[in-house]
């Protein structure tokens, strides 16, 4: 029988343990080659999460990167004790889609160009092709000011950039 044959048999108990030092659930059997996809599994299920979450698992502050059996192998660790399996949460973002419009800015006649925010982001100013810009109060969606020239037309960028600054 090779090592990878008696590998696939071989059990470890280990436990899962928050990055804080706390316990999570009880101790469990898992095969020794048990992959992170499978620890993830076992953990989103003790933990009772509605989604699957992703999280990172360490062994001794070693990241286990595909599976438990390589880092035992790696750390000459002793299959025989209850490994700690550190665990933490992996940045978890969501997009999603907009779904309905949150307001309207009723003021240009022509396509907007070019938009700035202010730092604050309660201001914004906008470009239009119908050679303005406005300045917008953005917490009641009204116009401020209202900027017309001829020569709005060429470059909104570079003057909203410098509407903010001022």
């Amino acid at each position: 029988m090779t090592l990878e044959n008696v590998l696939k048999f071989e059990k470890i108990l280990i436990k899962f343990i928050r990055r804080g030092g706390d316990q999570v659930g009880n101790q469990f059997q898992v095969p020794i080659n048990f992959s992170t996809k499978d620890l993830k599994k076992l953990l989103n299920m003790i933990l009772e999460n509605k989604e699957i979450k992703p999280y990172n698992f360490y062994l001794n502050n070693v990241e286990i990167c595909n599976r438990i059996s390589e880092q035992v192998k790696a750390q000459k660790i002793n299959s025989e004790i209850i490994l700690p399996i550190t665990f933490e949460s992996q940045s978890n973002f969501r997009v999603r889609p907009i779904t309905h419009c949150v307001a309207t800015l009723t003021g240009h006649t022509e396509a907007i160009l070019t938009v700035q925010f202010s730092p604050d982001g309660q201001m914004a100013a906008t470009g239009s092709g119908d050679a303005t810009i406005i300045i917008w109060d953005l917490l009641l969606n009204l116009p401020r000011h209202t900027l017309r020239d001829k020569y709005f037309s060429f470059d909104h960028s570079a003057l909203l950039n410098l509407i903010f600054i001022i």
